[in-house]
């Protein structure tokens, strides 16, 4: 290895948590928020249209790491899909968490006496971490229906085609 690779591998770990610090730092400032007169702002420039700083944020992390997000783990599926299930001061509930191709089927887990049968799933998408409600079905039957859902077949499409 030459000297400048192994000076830059001894500095890479400092250079990357200070730019991790910074970008940190960039969006806490640039952050969405409920402006004075109720309309959603960027809390710092004040303006509702999108922020300049975290739309060119948003392009040069696309440019250096790709337009593809890396997905999300289990662990992040049954995060989201308890805070979604618990939203507006539901009381928390047991959620089982199973996976599959695509996604993630968080099933609510009656654990209480006064606790019914709940007559939804929520499906937390792998690659962009987005929910969707689906009635409760087997895994399988599920699976497949989600996969019809991405590839537009539920709104009659061609699996080629895009809805516009």
């Amino acid at each position: 290895m030459d000297g400048h690779t192994a000076a830059f591998l001894r500095r890479a770990r400092r250079l990357t948590l200070a730019g991790a610090a910074a970008l940190s730092a960039a969006v806490g400032v640039h952050r969405y928020g409920p402006g004075a007169d109720g309309t959603w702002r960027c809390l710092n420039c004040g303006t509702a249209e999108p922020c300049r700083t975290l739309r060119r944020t948003a392009e040069a992390l696309t440019a250096y790491l790709g337009a593809q997000p890396y997905g999300i783990d289990r662990a992040e599926a049954w995060r989201r899909a308890e805070t979604w299930l618990t939203r507006g001061g539901r009381p928390r509930v047991a959620v089982a968490v199973e996976e599959f191709a695509e996604g993630y089927i968080a099933r609510p887990i009656p654990y209480g006496p006064e606790e019914h049968e709940h007559e939804r799933v929520v499906v937390v998408d792998r690659r962009t971490g987005g929910l969707t409600l689906w009635p409760v079905l087997p895994e399988n039957v599920l699976a497949e229906q989600y996969r019809r859902y991405k590839l537009g077949l539920h709104l009659g499409l061609d699996p080629g085609t895009h809805p516009a």
